[in-house]
């Protein structure tokens, strides 16, 4: 199957709906002050960031790493806007340092257990600025059971358990969390927040699919709505000394270019129709919605990589997302991430990662190159081949 037949096929199975919608009601942001030396205060969230995010940018969804940490956040962000949605992982409860319950040994108690005092925890500080009534889970559309299992693996799991061992372990647990929530306040959230694993950008043979489909089963039970999440980037410039012009164009995209990011999106949405039909799902691979967990270009810590750079990404993406005929039209895209985190460890592009830097504001080339939404502009496939930038670009600042 060639790409423009790929992408026909691939836009066939977004929601009806999506061609009546805001392009900017597909915007989200990754949100976390774990590595900040210098944490904002809720007045600059409230007052400063989260409208510059939202009236600026386009973003009104957010995906919360650690909500118990960020639990502050949590109840300015809903405080700012009380329609604010959440992503929020829960995979960090699985590890209670003082309990040693290993993963395969959790129970249903355990499961129920570290969830509700993750409710709660969250929840004292939301009601603190909202009132003893707010049930803060109305904000949240999706729980991620686990981020990145197959990372995780072989960071943790791999001389424990061999991969399907593994599986089998992830599988249960989502049939734990699941049904915490099914009987959660008598299910009251069952129908309305989608339990997920986060998975990598690459479907991998004989754990990805399995994993999907198992939580599609169970969404279908419970009535929740269907979706699969994936942590994709059009590329990773970690470790790169040197791009061919041609490899920068395809990951950072511009008008004209069919990127990386759009091609993963059809091979992403093949792989869950096959596995639908293939597993018996009992879904219409129609309603099921991929949603995009993370992805970003950094703005600084290694060659061919700038808020030049970054910002043609942005826009390039947020174009293809604007694109009926672009694989990208009708997801949601969760940036990575809004805000600068000047102590994450790693490699020296981890502190780089914000839309904005540390102290809030929207770096300068970002906002240059931020589309203007819903103006009606659309890409030009074949008549525009040529990127948007010149070869004299590509270096670490703006010519």
């Amino acid at each position: 199957m060639n790409l423009v037949s790929k992408c026909i096929f691939s836009v066939a199975f977004l929601y009806e709906s999506a061609s009546a919608a805001s392009v900017t009601d597909h915007f989200g942001v990754g949100f976390s002050t774990g590595f900040m030396s210098e944490k904002p205060s809720s007045s600059k969230v409230i007052n400063q960031i989260l409208p510059d995010l939202k009236d600026t940018l386009g973003i009104s969804m957010f995906r919360i790493y650690n909500a118990v940490k960020d639990a502050p956040y949590v109840a300015d962000l809903i405080s700012g806007d009380r329609d604010t949605k959440f992503i929020v992982d829960v995979g960090f409860l699985w590890w209670r340092d003082w309990e040693q319950i290993g993963l395969d040994a959790l129970t249903g108690d355990d499961v129920s257990r570290y969830l509700t005092d993750f409710i709660d925890q969250v929840g004292e500080a939301v009601k603190a600025a909202l009132g003893d009534d707010y049930e803060w889970l109305d904000n949240v559309s999706t729980v991620g059971y686990f981020n990145e299992p197959l990372i995780e693996y072989g960071h943790w799991f791999d001389d424990k358990f061999t991969l399907d061992e593994y599986t089998e372990i992830l599988k249960r647990l989502n049939h734990m969390v699941q049904d915490f929530f099914n009987t959660y306040k008598n299910g009251k959230h069952s129908t309305t927040i989608t339990v997920a694993p986060i998975f990598i950008g690459i479907v991998y043979p004989n754990f990805t699919m399995p994993l999907a489909v198992e939580a599609l089963k169970l969404q279908a039970e419970a009535g929740a709505p269907a979706g699969v999440y994936s942590n994709i980037y059009a590329c990773h410039p970690i470790g790169y000394e040197d791009f061919s012009f041609k490899e920068l164009v395809s990951c950072v995209g511009s008008n004209g270019t069919v990127s990386n990011l759009e091609e993963s999106v059809v091979w992403w949405r093949e792989e869950i129709k096959d596995a639908i039909s293939l597993e018996g799902v009992p879904v219409d691979p129609a309603d099921v919605k991929l949603t995009i967990t993370e992805s970003g270009y950094p703005t600084a810590g290694v060659p061919f990589v700038s808020e030049y750079l970054s910002a043609q990404f942005y826009a390039s993406t947020i174009r293809q997302m604007e694109d009926p005929d672009s694989p990208l039209y009708g997801i949601d895209v969760f940036f990575f991430e809004a805000l600068d985190e000047d102590l994450k460890p790693g490699s020296s592009v981890e502190p780089h990662w914000g839309l904005m830097t540390a102290d809030g504001r929207i770096k300068e080339q970002i906002a240059k190159y931020w589309p203007k939404l819903d103006d009606g502009y659309q890409m030009d496939r074949m008549n525009n081949p040529e990127p948007p930038f010149h070869q004299n670009n590509l270096r670490t600042e703006e010519k």
